[in-house]
């Protein structure tokens, strides 16, 4: 209903009788008396009769729509207008309820503006309740240093949530953006006291877990020197943290008498330290990160976030994580054992051993390390060294180029911090390729022989990728495993030209794997820099028949030197062009393995062309290696 009327429907009988003494009047003077006259329905009674409140207000018995009065000049008014003379009236909490009672029904578009009593200041009103607080557990009284806005708790009614009050508890009123505001200026309040003791207050009823509202680290509380602390910034008197952190950390410790009063519980959920603090958020946009669009205020998280970009590719909208925690002030740590052993707890071991997940735009999740992980394993954490620099035991092939990791920590953690588990994940890891060369490089690690070999292999197979050659590398000179200059050293792509590379720095790797590794190292094949200059042609003679069943593949023939002389030096074989030279069985058999790509079979088939009877045996022996 747009308009309100005051008087209840009646019978003709009473209208002709009203009708009657107005008409006693002269015409003239009619309208003086009418025309001012308001007529209201719902609420009369409540306004206290006529002119009371508002002026010219007809008693509620007449009846509000009736021809006689609107041709007497009688008028109804817009409820808005009502209101709008209701803002300059001065009556006590509980009238005003009455009011709202008075208005509870259908009509409610018009009450937008309806004048509200506020708790906490006599006499003040406000315009609409849409975003005005009603208490629900909590005393607005004692949140005056807010700056918040109650409804006086006498004039709460339910239609004033209906018309967009809020029902608040704790939890609701500490999201109340007038909290925060108060939170963020709580050093520069008049009584910085009194609004700890207000947000205190709210905190521990609503059942706040640290780092949920990472935003009351902000809020201002005295520590034991006197001094304003953020909360972030205070440690409780037996944290650890206080053993550990270097001495230019910005640390106070929490005043006795505030912690007494409120306890560690709610201390904590607030940001005071017992331990490290968590950051925690939600759809956290990388490339916002990188941009420095968005910030988490925590150590070099842009290169973290660029890292992660890269690992994961380009993608045509913003990559998200989710579910973001990391540990903060990890950059203050001054005593790493100590606050490893804490790390290794909960809560802070899930922000290191779980990897973050990164939301792509096709909707899939791809696992990377964490941020704290990320972290901890750029620094050196470990005895004065990066986690990267040492490895767990099991897997030989890094022995010498890595420690053993320190002992005290577990494995789960020491994986995530990025301790080396094996060559093959090294390797698959970005950058891994690069590191092992640079180790391989550096003269103060020891390699063994066998254990190099593995190693040139291993890197030749490898996955494709991006590396500055190095300036120095580990090669064979004269039997000896030696660091020397690159510029210096060949990859040996054929054993046949050993005899001609006495004193030469060889990188020496499995067949057919030489050109790839030469590739990498940026490095040139030794037969590229072998002239291979026969002095003879050699006779051409067939490969023995025995030899077939050791290498079904073997060519038919091949070119017999008596003395075999290539650059002017003796070499017992040579294979160039698809021709096999060789002078006696020894060079033969090594032509033959090398030729079929069966290196491995070399004494086997050497065996068999000096006693082609034994082949039974020797067949029967080969089948007995692994």
């Amino acid at each position: 209903m747009s308009t309100l009327t005051l008087a209840m429907r009646d019978s003709s009988t009473m209208v002709r009788r009203q009708l009657k003494r107005l008409l006693r009047y002269p015409p003239m003077t009619v309208p003086l008396i009418v025309t001012p006259v308001i007529i209201l329905r719902a609420f009369v009674d409540v306004l206290g009769g006529a002119a009371a409140v508002v002026g010219g207000l007809l008693p509620p018995e007449w009846p509000a729509r009736s021809p006689a009065l609107a041709a007497l000049g009688v008028r109804r008014v817009e409820l808005a207008d009502v209101i709008d003379e209701l803002a300059a009236v001065d009556r006590e909490p509980a009238w005003w309820r009455r009011i709202y009672d008075a208005l509870d029904g259908p009509a409610r578009d018009a009450l937008g503006a309806l004048p509200v009593p506020l708790a906490g200041e006599t006499g003040r009103l406000v315009r609409g309740p849409r975003g005005l607080l009603v208490a629900d557990g909590v005393d607005p009284a004692g949140l005056d240093a807010l700056g918040l806005r109650f409804v006086h708790p006498e004039a709460v009614h339910p239609l004033l949530m209906r018309l967009g009050a809020i029902e608040a508890g704790p939890r609701t009123v500490l999201a109340d953006a007038g909290v925060r505001t108060a939170v963020e200026e709580s050093f520069q309040a008049d009584d910085p006291d009194a609004v700890a003791e207000a947000v205190l207050g709210l905190v521990g009823p609503a059942h706040i877990d640290p780092g949920d509202e990472p935003w009351l680290a902000e809020l201002a509380l005295p520590g034991d020197d006197g001094e304003l602390y953020p909360a972030g910034e205070l440690l409780l008197p037996e944290s650890p943290l206080r053993g550990l952190m270097a001495d230019d950390a910005p640390f106070g410790v929490v005043d006795g008498e505030v912690l007494e009063r409120w306890g560690a519980e709610t201390l904590a959920a607030v940001g005071v330290l017992d331990g490290f603090a968590l950051a925690k958020s939600e759809d956290v946009n990388l490339a916002g990160l990188v941009d420095e669009a968005e910030t988490l205020e925590l150590d070099d998280e842009d290169l973290w976030a660029d890292e992660v970009l890269t690992r994961i590719g380009p993608q045509d909208l913003p990559p998200l994580v989710p579910e973001f925690v990391a540990v903060r002030d990890l950059e203050l740590v001054d005593d790493w054992s100590a606050a490893l052993r804490l790390l290794a707890g909960p809560p802070w071991r899930a922000a290191i051993v779980d990897p973050a997940h990164v939301t792509l735009h096709n909707g899939r999740r791809v696992a990377v390390p964490s941020y704290t992980a990320w972290w901890l394993g750029r620094h050196p954490i470990l005895d004065g060294r990066t986690p990267a620099e040492f490895r767990l035991g099991g897997d030989d092939s890094l022995t010498g180029l890595y420690d053993v990791a320190p002992e005290g920590l577990d494995e789960r953690l020491l994986l995530a911090l990025g301790v080396r588990t094996s060559l093959e994940e090294l390797l698959e890891e970005p950058g891994g390729v690069q590191e092992l060369l640079d180790r391989l490089a550096d003269p103060d690690r020891s390699v063994t022989r066998p254990q190099l070999g593995t190693l040139w292999t291993a890197l030749a197979d490898a996955p494709e990728t991006a590396i500055e050659p190095p300036d120095h590398v580990r090669a064979i000179v004269d039997g000896e495993v030696e660091v020397v200059d690159a510029g210096d050293a060949l990859v040996l792509d054929s054993p046949d030209l050993l005899p001609l590379l006495q004193g030469q720095p060889l990188v020496i790797v499995a067949q057919g794997r030489d050109t790839r590794l030469a590739e990498l190292l940026d490095l040139p094949l030794a037969g590229d820099e072998t002239p291979g200059d026969i002095e003879q042609e050699g006779d051409k003679r067939p490969v023995p028949d025995a030899v077939r069943a050791v290498l079904p593949d073997a060519p038919a023939d091949y070119l017999a030197h008596d003395r075999l002389i290539v650059d002017g030096q003796d070499v017992p074989w040579w294979t160039r062009d698809g021709e096999i030279h060789a002078s006696g069985v020894n060079g033969l058999a090594r032509a033959l393995a090398w030729s079929t790509g069966n290196w491995t079979e070399r004494l086997l088939i050497e065996a068999v062309l000096r006693d082609p009877e034994d082949l039974p045996i020797l067949l029967a022996e080969a089948d007995l290696e692994p």
